[in-house]
């Protein structure tokens, strides 16, 4: 009896351990995994692609307006610098709206994902204090060159358009006098209106001869129609 009591235990023991060990196997096998893969990325370091301005390992429109900010000298990012050479995405050298305009297109798949060409070792030394004093006096002094020279608007005003005051069919459009005839055939000139004509005439209610494109009211009409027209 307490043979067969003792190898139950036995099996149970052995049944117990098989459990604990099935459970090792899959906790801490993958955990191990895990930190081996953590520690081989570290040791590559993380992968960085070109326009990803702020460096948080995606290229997004976030990085795209850090370029465009420094295209406008809104953000200023030293030659050389990490964000310099994300943000000059076709590396002329300079930092421009196209260069914000292809990190957007990479941000939203259009263009293809390209690791940085960033290195620590290809950064320029460190500026001493006297020449970071001598470029910032050289931007200052560009600035205030730019901000002098005169804008089209300051040197050349737009020329203004016509002003029209009437609606050139009852009124005329230069003056707004009246200018249709009346039901005789008399002009508008003749009351107080206005007759104007593409080409000189001469008034038949004044005798006045008027220029082309001029406006004409008569000072002292003499000849008035008084009887209807014969149709």
């Amino acid at each position: 009896m307490n043979a067969k009591i003792s190898i139950k235990k036995k099996k149970l023991i052995a049944g117990i351990v098989a459990a604990v060990v099935v459970i090792v196997l899959f906790l801490i096998i993958p955990l191990l995994g895990g930190a081996l893969h953590n520690t081989a990325e570290a040791a590559e370091g993380p992968v960085r692609y070109h326009g990803d301005v702020d460096g948080d390992g995606e290229v997004s429109a976030a990085d795209a307006r850090l370029s465009l900010r420094a295209c406008v000298g809104l953000e200023d990012y030293a030659p050389g610098s990490y964000r310099f050479v994300n943000a000059d995405y076709d590396e002329d050298g300079e930092i421009s709206a196209s260069d914000a305009r292809m990190i957007l297109r990479t941000a939203v798949g259009l263009e293809p994902l390209i690791e940085s060409n960033f290195s620590e070792e290809s950064t320029e030394l460190p500026l001493s204090p006297e020449d970071e004093e001598r470029l910032r006096a050289e931007e200052e002094a560009k600035k205030k060159d730019h901000e002098q020279q005169p804008t089209p608007s300051e040197t050349e005003l737009a020329p203004e358009g016509p002003v029209y005051k009437g609606d050139g069919i009852n009124t005329c459009m230069v003056c707004g006098l009246p200018c249709s005839p009346d039901e005789y055939g008399n002009d508008a000139c003749a009351f107080g209106g206005c007759t104007r004509a593409f080409s000189p005439f001469t008034c038949m209610h004044c005798g006045e001869s008027v220029p082309s494109n001029t406006c004409h009211t008569c000072t002292n009409p003499t000849y008035i129609i008084t009887e209807e027209p014969v149709k």
